[in-house]
């Protein structure tokens, strides 16, 4: 019974994390859908994608803060390398590594910034 007691709080603390972390996913995809942004990659809490003049990345925190966002523009990237899994883009302003999960992702978004870079 006492275990109970200690059981029950844990168990609805992480229902109420769970609950906000999907509640920070759909307001960063409606972000993404009203940004005209797509091929939108998830990883360690950082959302990545291509929209219609820029990369936008959104760090997925506990509280969103979409004034951070870090936004590369398509006509200031000098140069995009890869490595593993890992995205180096060089920029005039600023150098941004961006994480995949698989090779097949980074493939993916690798092929798209470049055919929108021509």
């Amino acid at each position: 019974m006492v275990f109970l007691i200690f059981l029950i709080p844990v168990g609805l603390l992480f229902g109420a994390i769970y609950w906000h972390d999907v509640n920070n996913e759909e307001k960063i995809q409606t972000y993404f859908q009203e940004s005209k942004c797509e091929y939108v990659y998830r990883y360690h809490a950082r959302f990545k994608a291509l929209c219609d003049d820029r990369i936008l990345v959104i760090n997925d925190y506990f509280s969103l803060d979409f004034d951070s966002n870090v936004e590369i523009r398509y006509k200031d990237i000098k140069a995009v390398d890869k490595k593993e899994n890992i995205l180096h883009i060089a920029s005039e302003k600023k150098n941004v590594e961006l994480y995949f999960e698989t090779q097949e992702h980074i493939q993916i978004f690798q092929t798209k910034l470049t055919q929108r870079l021509q």
